[in-house]
């Protein structure tokens, strides 16, 4: 097969792809502005290097000065970026708590005790889940930290309780304490003090509970005429029946408005799912399918509506969008129970500086993006004799039919002494930091990001006496030369006895191979 030269990169790699025009000298710091990021760069700054790619990522890189500060100041409107999503799920015949990302991804198991954990609910803040934990004698209500730290018992064991809610302030939780044959509303702080009756209840079964947005209404279900009935209690002590239909309904919820109520009907002894207006009135279907459906609740938007669907074997999550029906199925199975945070509070986030994730100071970083979004961002430095000479340059294959390659070079004069990256949600929130165990010979390094985010895809590292000479084969770029190490998007090295060639996706930059 015919291999088609792209590009020869050898030891000097200005104005492949982007310009490397140095501004004046300066001893005092500089600030600079791209989108959401502001950097402090002490020095010679290199004029910014840009690449973008046909189906909608862009990257930027800056380098020849000490990077001092960048700081992600995110101020787009909250978006399910800031959100995530709580179930319990059972997994190798235990049920325990685990935390999503709303497109079902980032899945994070947050307990692993022997005994049953179900039924989370999750602070008003988010930085709080509090959960029922089935182990003898009796079912309890235990608090932990959103990532599953500081686990804590707030109901004693002699007590059988269920369903735990937040109040929107914060203060106070809710839940169904058991009374021989019915379950009663209790209240407590959220350091399990101050426990106390809220009022009696003649259901002789539990079902969750929700609060109003204002705080002065419960919705939940009561015992009547043979089903259990959606109502609603207020604070104030009073109580209004909404339904009275035939079938049992279970798990209701407030829109975030307040003006509508989710829950799961029981239609002709299927479980399904509708929706009402918060009078009681507008009583509709929202499920668009025979499946069964159980517990939904909505996005902190009011625009989906998130359910359980059960297809005889297994239980899996999915939602509905609210405006037109359509139902968009989750990667996430054999759970139950979801909970839906309430938006992230955004606050500034320091990437590079005085006790930052990328470290004090940088010789440069590069940051990728989709619109306004910042994907991930990467820092690398040298010794600090050496930063003025750190190059970063754009490696573009010539060709727009397949799309367009995001690769970066780093080139340095004494070497990498520090290399790290980190991906960000649409929040501007930064995962774990990942650094790439760089060899000791390593000068130089390619960076390749994906063309639909703008997130690090590889980093080949490479010395400055080898060079690299990129082909183009089909849909694919061939990074030819001698690589002692080849790191994917997660840090972790896919060639840990080197490589001779590279595969690259010429469309989307995602690293495809290494021979």
């Amino acid at each position: 097969m015919k291999r088609t030269p792209l590009l020869l990169l050898a030891l000097t790699l200005a104005g492949c792809g982007g310009t490397t025009a140095l501004v004046a000298p300066s001893t005092a710091p500089l600030t600079q502005t791209f989108g959401p990021l502001v950097t402090r760069v002490v020095g010679a700054a290199q004029t910014p290097v840009t690449a973008s790619a046909a189906n909608g990522a862009n990257v930027t890189g800056l380098a020849g000065a000490l990077v001092t500060d960048l700081t992600l100041n995110n101020q787009t409107p909250p978006n399910l970026d800031d959100t995530r999503i709580f179930y319990a799920a059972t997994k190798a015949g235990n049920t325990d708590i685990y935390s999503s990302r709303p497109d079902g991804t980032d899945t994070q198991r947050l307990t692993s005790s022997a005994a049953w954990e179900t039924q989370p609910a999750v602070s008003p803040d988010g930085t709080k889940i509090v959960y029922v934990q089935f182990a003898f004698p009796k079912p309890t209500i235990w608090v932990m930290n959103a990532d599953g730290s500081g686990k804590t018992q707030l109901t004693p064991d002699t007590d059988e309780c269920f369903f735990p809610a937040w109040s929107p302030d914060g203060t106070q939780i809710v839940y169904r304490k058991k009374r021989t044959t019915s379950y009663d509303y209790w209240m407590m702080n959220p350091d399990g003090t101050n426990q106390h009756l809220f009022t009696y209840s003649n259901s002789p079964f539990p079902s969750a509970i929700d609060w109003s947005k204002d705080g002065k209404t419960l919705v939940t279900t009561e015992w009547d005429n043979g089903y259990l009935q959606v109502a609603l209690f207020g604070l104030n002590g009073s109580y209004l029946l909404l339904t009275s239909t035939t079938g049992n309904k279970y798990s209701p919820h407030f829109s975030p408005d307040g003006q509508q109520i989710v829950y799961q009907n029981e239609v002709a002894g299927k479980p399904t799912t509708y929706q009402m207006n918060v009078d009681g009135t507008g009583n509709i279907p929202v499920s668009t399918s025979n499946t069964v459906e159980y517990t939904p609740c909505y996005s902190p938007d009011g625009n989906r509506v998130l359910v359980i669907r059960f297809d005889g074997l297994h239980n899996a999550m999915g939602y509905y969008e609210v405006a037109t029906s359509r139902f968009t199925p989750l990667n996430i199975s054999d759970c139950e129970l979801p909970n839906w945070s309430g938006f992230s509070k955004r606050t500034p986030q320091k990437l590079i500086g005085t006790g930052a994730t990328l470290g004090a100071s940088a010789a440069g970083f590069l940051f990728g993006q989709r619109g306004k979004t910042v994907g991930s961002l990467l820092a690398f430095d040298t010794p600090a004799a050496t930063r003025a000479n750190a190059r970063i340059a754009t490696q573009s294959a010539p060709y727009n039919d397949y799309g367009t390659n995001l690769i970066f070079s780093i080139t340095t004069s004494a070497g990498l002494t520090s290399l790290s990256f980190v991906n960000l949600n649409g929040a501007g929130v930064p995962s774990a930091t990942i650094t790439p165990s760089l060899p000791p010979t390593t000068t130089n390094a390619l960076v390749s990001y994906d063309a639909t985010d703008g997130t690090v895809t590889s980093v080949i590292p490479y010395a400055a006496n080898r060079s690299v000479q990129p082909e183009r084969v089909g849909r694919v770029t061939v990074l030819r030369g001698s690589f002692p190490a080849v790191f994917n998007g997660k840090g972790e090295n896919v060639a840990p006895s080197g490589a001779r060639a590279v595969r690259i996706d010429t469309t989307t930059g995602a690293l495809l191979g290494v021979e």
